[in-house]
């Protein structure tokens, strides 16, 4: 039987609308913070207040509460565990891995929360809503769940999986603790979190042992994802939060491995690419972009500003190529190690078959182009670039960059989208790798401005500028780089 039935192809583009609704909202946050829209419906919100009205929407953001949702997750995750359901079970690791997104997103947006607040609320930043965040992911995933189990009926699964997140987003907004675009983000975030558990049990219902190794590793990807939050203001480079992050990417790339091959099949339709060769010329020209290439072009901009004196320019291309060198390192050693066979694997009578998503040859990475797949250096390059820039445009203000970062994360997805189509890597290498390419552009460009005393800036930003020139002497021309 086919893994992209009709059902799920559904789920997962339900799961990409709510994707680019999340990055649109973020985008209009980070660019404009408040806006008309938010200003409207807390305007609305306060002039409308009524005491039992309060005292509703206060148990109402109470009972829909994170504290709350985790309770349902575990009492569901019991109860259907007590019936059978094994596989239905993996919603109690829901709560917690929508906790884990959303702590991510509020760091990264920091955005404060509305003035005179009307209801209790924690210390913590305002986008995305974390109560809206997590009851869209565990009511979405319990409906569905208990539909698929054939529990409830659809109707009942809809309005559980609809009704109440809306209903504990609008609390928030009669409390006046969020913003209109906090819970629209969080909606959207949760929706997210709620197809990917989804599949996962659509995936992994008949198989017990992946279940219970999916439920175990995202409890501890979100403990991590909690970890000491005074890492952040260290020296620390690589925190807890991280680490839980990039167990947590590497599990969902483990979920996704699962359509790999129908996918492969899918796009690798040698028929399809007969009758469209232009197609196949695109890919092969986007598929230029390479880690070689930015990093060549970064260290070139670099000197280019250094011998200009432009010194904002050549802080941008420092922190760009670094976003690109220390993963590219890191990914070198992984697949080298790992060892996953590509899409087509050419064999020792240079005959080109079919491989398996599952095939891993350990250290054959090292000497085999072939197995040298997982994660995609392509994606973690054109990811890292575009997140790079679109992070040190906010650190300045660039003026138009709610138009400008779009158009660079469309950019970037053209040479692993290239890769796929030309069967050089999976679904899952490509999303390992742009995990990576967002993460080490986000961490190389907040980390080098939080700390801009660390080594790396302090010797290639120094306060001495490097005189960069040609001098013509008895020993011939000769090229010379010192700091002045």
């Amino acid at each position: 039987m086919s893994l992209l039935t009709r059902d799920r192809l559904l789920a997962i583009l339900l799961g990409a609308v709510a994707l680019c609704g999340f990055a649109a909202v973020g985008a209009v946050v980070s660019v404009h913070g408040s806006t008309r829209f938010d200003d409207a419906v807390q305007g609305w919100m306060l002039a409308h207040q009524q005491s039992f009205a309060h005292q509703l929407f206060l148990w109402i953001t109470i009972l829909g509460g994170i504290t709350a949702m985790r309770v349902l997750a575990i009492v569901a995750a019991l109860i259907l565990l007590g019936v059978g359901r094994r596989a239905a079970a993996l919603v109690v690791a829901t709560p917690f891995a929508a906790n884990a997104l959303f702590n991510v997103a509020k760091r990264s947006y920091a955005r404060p929360r509305p003035r005179g607040l009307g209801g209790p609320v924690d210390s913590s930043y305002s986008f995305p809503s974390g109560h809206a965040t997590v009851s869209a992911a565990v009511c979405g995933t319990l409906a569905y769940v208990l539909w698929r189990e054939g529990i409830v009926r659809g109707s009942v699964a809809l309005a559980l999986a609809v009704g109440v997140p809306i209903l504990v987003g609008a609390s928030r907004l009669y409390l006046n603790v969020h913003w209109a675009t906090d819970v629209i983000g969080g909606w959207c975030a949760g929706v997210v979190v709620a197809v990917v558990f989804a599949l996962a049990y659509d995936l992994f219902r008949r198989t017990r042992p992946a279940t219970i190794a999916i439920v175990a590793l995202l409890a501890l990807s979100a403990r991590a994802a909690r970890a000491q939050d005074a890492d952040r203001h260290s020296g620390v480079v690589i925190t807890g939060r991280d680490l839980g992050l990039i167990g947590g990417a590497t599990l969902a790339s483990g979920v996704i491995s699962r359509v790999d091959g129908p996918i492969a099949r899918l796009l690798g339709d040698s028929a399809f690419h007969a009758r469209h060769p232009g197609f196949t010329t695109a890919a092969k020209r986007a598929s230029i972009a390479t880690e070689t290439l930015y990093m060549i072009s970064g260290g070139t901009v670099y000197l280019v500003a250094r011998m200009r004196k432009d010194d904002g320019t050549a802080d941008v291309a420092l922190h760009t190529t670094e976003a690109v060198l220390f993963p590219a390192m890191f990914i070198q050693v992984i697949r080298g190690a790992l060892g996953r066979a590509r899409p087509y694997v050419i064999d020792d009578a240079g005959e080109k078959r079919d491989a398996d998503p599952y095939d891993f040859e350990l250290l054959h990475g090292f000497t085999s182009f072939n197995y040298r797949s997982f994660p995609s250096m392509h994606a973690m390059a054109s990811l890292a670039v575009a997140t790079a820039l679109t992070q040190e445009m906010r650190q300045r203000d660039t003026p138009h960059r709610d138009v400008i970062s779009p158009l660079l994360y469309a950019a970037a997805t053209l040479p692993p989208l290239a890769r796929m189509y030309l069967d050089e890597h999976w679904t899952s290498d490509i999303v390992m790798g742009a995990f990576l390419g967002v993460f080490a552009g986000q961490k190389v460009v907040t980390y080098s401005h939080a700390h801009p005393n660390n080594r790396l800036d302090n010797a290639f930003l120094g306060r001495r500028r490097l005189d960069v020139g040609i001098s013509d002497g008895a020993h011939g021309i000769t090229l010379f780089l010192t700091p002045e």
